[in-house]
């Protein structure tokens, strides 16, 4: 067992609406937009994981199994900590939001700040290079 590595793993959810156009959130630790997510904990399964995360981060109980996306993120990634050994992160469909589910959005006091609704090709505007890469081959987009 001491011989397997070790690394961290994530979860996102890609939210639309009906114009198509992607679900980001504005957080108070960084400049730029993420998709809704998080780290997995300890033993969970990314589904339960990304499934927690929207909960925590937007009010929305949802369930997910259909990822989109599978990414890994280096240990020399840029933005990262020193000591940062790698990630693995899931995207997850979280399908079209209606208009009732766009209603019962909120948001934290903390960590998220806010929500807003950006066109796919805008997506490298608004987000880290890695994410919007990562984010646009969830969407189908080729970059």
């Amino acid at each position: 067992m001491a011989g397997r590595s070790v690394l961290w793993s994530g979860v996102s959810a890609l939210f639309t609406d009906d114009r198509g156009r992607v679900l980001l959130e504005d957080v108070a630790y960084r400049r730029v937009c993420l998709l809704p997510g998080g780290a997995i904990d300890c033993g969970e399964a990314p589904s339960l994981a990304v499934a927690r995360e929207v909960r925590e981060e937007l009010g929305l109980t949802r369930r997910f199994s259909r990822p989109l996306a599978v990414d890994w993120v280096p240990p020399d990634a840029p933005g990262y900590p020193q000591g940062f050994p790698g990630e693995t992160i899931y995207v997850f469909d979280g399908e079209t939001l209606a208009e009732n589910d766009l209603a019962r959005i909120h948001v934290p006091e903390r960590e998220v700040t806010g929500v807003r609704w950006v066109e796919p090709a805008l997506l490298p505007q608004y987000m880290a290079p890695g994410n919007a890469r990562r984010a646009l081959a969830a969407c189908g987009w080729c970059t």
